[in-house]
């Protein structure tokens, strides 16, 4: 039971990164808010004045910031 109490206290987490978007022939850059809220983590943007939210798996923070990592490797 302990186990299970601890595991519900996970704290939230924000990660900012800036990624690039590409959908069919859009492609554009912008900066992406990461933000854990309880078990689910969720993308926030803001593309041309509008605000855009959509839940991302944990893999996919994962690799984008490994992408991003490897981008700043580069421009050091």
């Amino acid at each position: 039971m302990a186990n299970q109490e601890h595991s519900k206290k996970k704290t939230d987490t924000n990660r900012t990164l800036t990624t690039v978007a590409r959908r069919q022939e859009l492609e554009f850059e912008a900066d992406v808010l990461f933000q854990r809220l309880g078990n689910k983590w969720y993308a926030f943007s803001v593309v041309e004045d509008d605000c855009l939210m959509t839940e991302v798996s944990e893999e996919e923070v994962q690799k984008t910031q490994k992408r991003m990592m490897k981008r700043g490797a580069r421009a050091a």
